[in-house]
C-alpha cells in the first residue's frame, strides 16, 4: 500500500513538472516581419494581426496567404513595403480568391500594383519615399514644374510644384495631395479612386417600429347580455313574434311560450 502511494505521488509530480516545462517552452515567440525583420509581425503559419490588410508582410511575394475568403472575391493587395503603399508612382494591385467552393484561402499572385522603382528624374516619386527627384539637378534657378502623382485621379488629388533652387537642384513637392489608405467614416476619397469609404462596412438601418394594434370593440348589452371580445362583442338580438314550445321569450316579455 505504502509503496503504491508513493507511486501515484511520484507520478503527479512528473505531471505537474512536464507541465510546467511545456508552459514555459510555449512562452518564447518570434517576431517576423517584412523580409524577417522583427517589426512587431506574428508567428508563420497564423492569420492574427494580418488578415485583410492586403500586405505582405513576411515579404514572401504573397499577400495575406491563407487567410479565408470566397472563391472569386478580388481584393486589393500590394506586396512591396507598407511605408510605400499609396505613396508616389506606387499603387495597389488586385488579387482574386481561388477555388470554386463556398470557401477558400487567399494565396494567388498580385496583379498591376506598382511597386517602388529607381528616381529618373521625371516629377515623379519613383521610389515612393514621398520626396520627387531627391538628387536630380534642374537649371535655370526659378524654372517651375508640376510634380506629384496625380494624372487620372479623383478630387481631392492634385498635382503640386517644385522650383529649381539657386543650388541646381529641386525643391520639394508643394501642394501635392497624393492618395492614402482609406479611413472608414471621414466622408472623404482619401485614396482618390472615385469612391468614398470604398471597402468599408456600414451599419445596418435600423427598421421602423410597427403600429399598435386597435381596441376591440364593446359588445352590445341583450336580454341575456352580449359578451366583449377583442374584437367587438355580440349584441342582443331583437323582439320577435313568440314561437311557441322553443323554451325561449321571443317577444322579449319576461315570459316564454307566453301564446
Amino acid at each position: 500500500m505504502i509503496s503504491r502511494r508513493i507511486g501515484m505521488r511520484a507520478w503527479v509530480m512528473a505531471s505537474v513538472l512536464a507541465a510546467l516545462g511545456l508552459a514555459a517552452a510555449c512562452t518564447d515567440t518570434t517576431n517576423v516581419g517584412d523580409n524577417g525583420a522583427g517589426d512587431g509581425g506574428i508567428l508563420p503559419g497564423t492569420t492574427e494581426g494580418r488578415c485583410g490588410d492586403g500586405l505582405d508582410e513576411n515579404g514572401n511575394g504573397f499577400v495575406d496567404e491563407g487567410c479565408p475568403c470566397t472563391p472569386g472575391e478580388t481584393a486589393g493587395c500590394f506586396p512591396g513595403p507598407a511605408s510605400a503603399r499609396q505613396r508616389g508612382a506606387c499603387k495597389d494591385g488586385a488579387m482574386v480568391c481561388p477555388g470554386s467552393g463556398e470557401f477558400s484561402t487567399w494565396g494567388g499572385e498580385c496583379h498591376g500594383a506598382t511597386l517602388p522603382q529607381d528616381e529618373t528624374c521625371n516629377g515623379t516619386d519613383d521610389d515612393c519615399d514621398g520626396a520627387v527627384d531627391e538628387g536630380c539637378a534642374c537649371s535655370p534657378a526659378g524654372e517651375t514644374r508640376s510634380c506629384g502623382e496625380a494624372e487620372g485621379l479623383s478630387a481631392p488629388c492634385k498635382p503640386g510644384q517644385q522650383t529649381c533652387g539657386e543650388d541646381g537642384s529641386w525643391s520639394d513637392c508643394d501642394g501635392a495631395v497624393l492618395p492614402e489608405l482609406e479611413v472608414c467614416g471621414d466622408d472623404i476619397d482619401n485614396d482618390c479612386n472615385g469612391e468614398v469609404d470604398d471597402g468599408c462596412e456600414t451599419d445596418a438601418g435600423t427598421g421602423g417600429t410597427g403600429g399598435t394594434g386597435g381596441t376591440g370593440g364593446t359588445g352590445g348589452t341583450g336580454a341575456s347580455g352580449g359578451s366583449g371580445g377583442s374584437t367587438g362583442g355580440t349584441g342582443g338580438t331583437s323582439p320577435s313574434n313568440e314561437v311557441c314550445d322553443n323554451g325561449l321569450d321571443d317577444d322579449k316579455n319576461g315570459l316564454i311560450d307566453d301564446d
